[in-house]
């Protein structure tokens, strides 16, 4: 019987060689899970108003990630990627005494179809007491105008903290009929992981130039 040959070499050979080559290649590593360590800032903007007179604690809320978080030279978390909290204390204010009180803080997000725990430090906002009440007028003409509660002088209806952003600004926070804390929708909150997040590698890496 006649052995086939391919260019004068066996093909019997051809075939082992190829077979060979086949068990010696490595299969392409997959990138490693990124730790987003303690003490990372999580900028989230607000999709719904917060505030003392409606929610109580419990309450859930959705937000977005307003800016990416990135570790070293690489973004873990885009832009846009949709956070959930909740409330951990209400108190509305009462008419004559009693200051309004509210604290969030972030527990889930939702990333490249997975849903990560997250624990972080809460933010809270407390108005000040009834008493030595400062008021101040903006806006409007022909006696119009909103009352805005002494936002320059730091007077009752000053938010404590400075959790939340330039962007929403004291005088959007914090307008007022009664003494509540309210946080608008659109508002940039910076949160401050507590614990460190293993976040799973996404299908495409993005590099922070």
């Amino acid at each position: 019987m006649r052995k086939l040959s391919l260019l004068g070499v066996p093909l019997a050979a051809v075939l082992l060689v190829g077979a060979a080559g086949k068990k010696s290649a490595k299969p392409a590593e997959e990138p490693a899970a990124v730790v987003i360590p303690t003490g990372t800032t999580i900028p989230v903007r607000t999709a719904q108003t917060l505030d003392t007179a409606r929610n109580r604690a419990g309450d859930r809320f959705v937000a977005d990630l307003a800016e990416p978080v990135a570790v070293g030279h690489a973004v873990v978390l885009p832009k846009g990627a949709r956070f959930s909290g909740r409330i951990t204390e209400s108190k509305p204010s009462g008419r004559l005494k009693g200051r309004g009180v509210l604290s969030i803080r972030l527990e889930s997000f939702t990333f490249d179809g997975k849903t990560y725990r997250v624990q972080t430090l809460r933010q809270s906002w407390l108005t000040k007491s009834h008493r030595n009440r400062n008021l101040a007028w903006i806006g409007g003409g022909a006696g119009g105008g909103s009352l805005i509660a002494g936002l320059a002088a730091g007077g009752p209806w000053t938010l404590a903290g400075a959790g939340i952003g330039a962007g929403a600004g004291l005088t959007t926070a914090v307008i007022t009929g009664r003494k509540q804390v309210s946080i608008p929708a659109e508002s940039i909150i910076r949160f401050t992981l507590q614990e460190p997040v293993r976040v799973e590698p996404a299908r495409r890496v993005v590099s922070v130039s």
